[in-house]
């Protein structure tokens, strides 16, 4: 049997913060996917700070 295909990709969320973290600066909240094989990133368009 065929492995059944989904109608949306499921990820997981990433908060991406640089090496050297300054307090209260806010990071962008990004998605990780694969997508017919490939992995692909792609901001929410979703903003916290790394204490949050």
């Amino acid at each position: 049997m065929a492995r059944q295909t989904r109608q949306f990709p499921q990820g997981k969320y990433v908060l991406r913060t640089p090496h050297v973290t300054q307090d209260g600066q806010v990071y962008a909240v990004y998605m990780y996917y694969y997508w017919k094989g490939k992995q692909i990133r792609r901001s929410v368009d979703f903003f916290v700070s790394q204490k949050d």
